[in-house]
């Protein structure tokens, strides 16, 4: 199993696999490593301080993509955690209160053995479990400012990774899967190849547009959670497809947050 752990400022605040790469996105490399190998993801994309800047979060896949492609990795599953976000089938902590669909976790609890993914028999992919939104549209709408999600859209169309039915379907989908395919573990050609689709969109939503707030810091993340919603379309439309619309139980794990005190607030 291949894991990689997105970092931007912190170390990963749970223990993580004995394998895992650590992605720190940064200008300087942590300064007490901890014995965790580091790989410098700065160097592995162009221009990477100034898109770190207009792609906040979705950045990070894009870099491990590129280290998937150095490596040469092209057979098994990848596993793409945060530095305080975790899927697995076990579950830790306890439901969330302000984050419905996962779970918090207190540093303690998870900091007595390593995390491991464990896939279920014969399955290659842990995701989040689908969450219940009634549908994408309006969900989006409810937090965000829904015209980057039409822009984003549109350039999905436009550049023919989902068609102009699909384009319906995913604003009406009735189901998210947090994290997209971007927080999980998945099959590594498969992931290659789809999330190579997601990123041209985003590359050319910044290339076009600017968020419709850029002063907030939380709606300035308008790529990354456009991206997250069109990348859990594209996971749900292929385990749909995989499975004939009967997704099994073992496909899904729960999103975990670490805090200090076990509780998570959104946007933080």
């Amino acid at each position: 199993m291949n894991t990689f752990i997105i970092c931007h400022q912190n170390l990963p605040c749970y223990q993580v696999p004995p394998d895992a790469n650590i992605v720190w996105l940064g200008n300087s490399m942590p300064e007490n490593p901890q014995g965790l190998n580091i790989i410098p993801g700065y160097e592995f994309i162009d221009n990477a301080q100034a898109l770190h800047q207009q792609l906040s979060g979705a950045i990070g896949p894009m870099v491990i993509r590129n280290i998937v492609q150095k490596m040469n990795l092209t057979d098994g599953n990848i596993t793409i955690w945060q530095y305080r976000k975790f899927v697995t089938r076990e579950k830790y902590g306890t439901p969330s209160v302000n984050y419905g669909g996962t779970h918090d976790v207190g540093t303690e609890e998870v900091s007595q053995h390593p995390i491991i993914p464990q896939l279920a028999e014969g399955r290659e992919y842990i995701a989040s479990t689908p969450m219940q939104l009634g549908n994408l549209y309006q969900q989006y709408a409810n937090f965000h400012h829904v015209s980057d999600l039409l822009k984003y859209t549109a350039l999905a169309v436009d550049l023919g990774v989902i068609s102009e039915q699909d384009s319906f379907l995913f604003l009406n989908c009735a189901h998210l899967i947090i994290g997209g395919i971007e927080l999980g573990t998945y099959p590594v050609s498969w992931w290659q190849s789809a999330f190579g689709r997601l990123q041209s969109v985003s590359l050319m939503f910044i290339e076009k547009f600017t968020p419709f707030n850029q002063t907030d810091p939380y709606q300035k993340r308008a790529v990354a959670f456009c991206q997250e919603r069109l990348g859990s379309y594209l996971l749900l439309k292929e385990l749909s497809a995989t499975h004939n619309n009967n997704l099994p139980v073992g496909l899904f794990g729960v999103v975990h947050t670490v805090t200090e005190n076990g509780a998570y607030t959104r946007g933080t």
